[in-house]
């Protein structure tokens, strides 16, 4: 099944959920990435065991995306794949539930994908990190040597549905451009809706496709191979020029509902300088909906009394989940 596929499984299925009793609970990932590419991005990745787990109040400066600050786990390095070699190392994450923080266990062992922030190295259940005993995939990419190389892979999938939120098809036949300052790449996509660049020097590129006035194309716009030795995957999808609903709810980071809250949707597109483009207020459960909005990258905050949150930068597409934001109470 192709990964535009999934993700649009994977979004009504998240709508399903976050809307539901439990819904306080839920953290949503936003799809994954590649092994190619998530481990060019890391800052460290290595296998370990864990030799204990505490909680800590304190958080990173500045604050992280998550609550990367509720719990420490004290790792025992066992090999070191990327980032400098440590006999012991300490991550941190969130405390779980809302926050995504990863429910790492006192004598386990797990290949730990993780990143600096604050100071700090962090994960979270949206990460690659995972126990060792099944991380077999991921471990025969990171334990390869990895000669130099002249250029890298950006691929992905060309889909189009006839109805917003209908099912994806294949899209053969449509002309995808990358480009860098120097130079420009084109391919088709195949009869299976794939397309390739191969040889592609690290840099940061802009990716496009050529589609009639009729449809809008959904997918990243501006992308950055980290290293020569890694890859891309970036998917596009094919859509009636229709207008697109977000949905979502508000929560305390004790998970509870955030009534009347006041949620705000801002263009985070280059130079659009955060342009306003609507807000609205949260139901008594906490929940809202932002009605008619054009498929971009976008920022979402909300604010309820003293507490304020926010969700970074995300493409707005027909498969984009419903979104969570977690308000906390300024410092």
């Amino acid at each position: 099944m192709a990964r535009a596929t999934r993700l649009a499984i994977l979004a009504s299925l998240a709508l399903a959920f976050l809307f539901s009793p439990s819904a306080a609970e839920a953290c949503s990932c936003f799809g994954g990435t590649p092994i190619c590419d998530t481990f060019w991005q890391m800052s460290a990745v290595f296998s370990g065991e864990v030799l204990e787990v505490t909680g800590t109040q304190s958080r990173p400066e500045p604050p992280s995306p998550g609550i990367y600050g509720s719990k420490r786990a004290r790792f025992r390095v066992e090999r070191t794949f990327r980032g400098s070699p440590e006999t012991e190392i300490e991550i941190f994450t969130g405390a779980g539930g809302g926050d995504c923080g990863y429910p790492f266990v006192k004598g386990e062992k797990y290949l730990v994908f993780a990143n600096l922030w604050g100071g700090r190295m962090t994960t979270s259940i949206c990460s690659r990190t995972q126990r060792l005993a099944n991380a077999a995939a991921d471990l025969a990419y990171v334990s390869q040597s990895f000669p130099p190389a002249a250029g890298g892979r950006i691929y992905g999938t060309v889909q189009a549905q006839s109805e917003i939120a209908g099912p994806l098809t294949p899209a053969p036949g449509y002309r995808v451009s990358l480009k860098s300052a120097a130079k420009t790449w084109t391919v088709t996509s195949d009869q299976s809706g794939g397309y390739e660049f191969t040889a592609v020097p690290a840099g940061k590129y802009a990716i496009d496709i050529a589609v009639p006035d009729t449809l809008r194309a959904f997918g990243s716009r501006e992308i950055e191979l980290v290293d020569a030795r890694g890859c891309k995957y970036n998917d596009f999808i094919l859509s009636p020029n229709e207008r697109i609903t977000i949905r979502g709810a508000v929560v305390r980071a004790d998970s509870r509902a955030v009534a009347g809250a006041s949620i705000f949707l801002d263009s985070a597109e280059p130079h659009s300088m955060g342009t306003r483009v609507a807000s609205v207020k949260a139901d008594q459960e906490g929940r809202f909906a932002i009605p008619a909005v054009a498929g971009s990258r976008y920022r979402v905050s909300a604010v309820g009394g003293s507490l304020r949150g926010s969700v970074d930068t995300f493409e707005l597409t027909p498969a984009t989940a419903p979104i969570l934001i977690v308000l906390r109470r300024e410092k």
